[in-house]
């Protein structure tokens, strides 16, 4: 298993101007994969998307994700009516 990071030379990201998110496979890799993700806020879960889909439309057959940090994981309930659940969002 080939293990990843979502940076150069891997991948190569760039936002447009509307502020959306572009992400481009740059090297051949194996059919296995395991992507090492480091949450730096909530636009690079845009980004671990973008780079799940290159990783796919490039022949990858499996994707693991080791990611240490899971955003959202202590907030397992709901305070009050109309709150959102961070957990389940995420």
């Amino acid at each position: 298993m080939q293990i990843i990071q979502l940076q150069e030379p891997t991948f190569k990201s760039w936002m447009f101007k509307s502020g959306e998110n572009q992400v481009r496979l740059t090297e051949k890799l194996e059919n296995c994969v395991c992507i090492d993700y480091r949450y730096s806020g909530d636009s690079s879960l845009f980004q671990l998307a973008h780079a799940v889909d290159c990783l796919r439309r490039g022949g990858v057959k499996e994707i693991s994700l080791f990611c240490p940090y899971f955003p959202g994981a202590r907030q397992d309930r709901a305070c009050s009516i109309g709150d959102s659940l961070g957990a389940k969002v995420y």
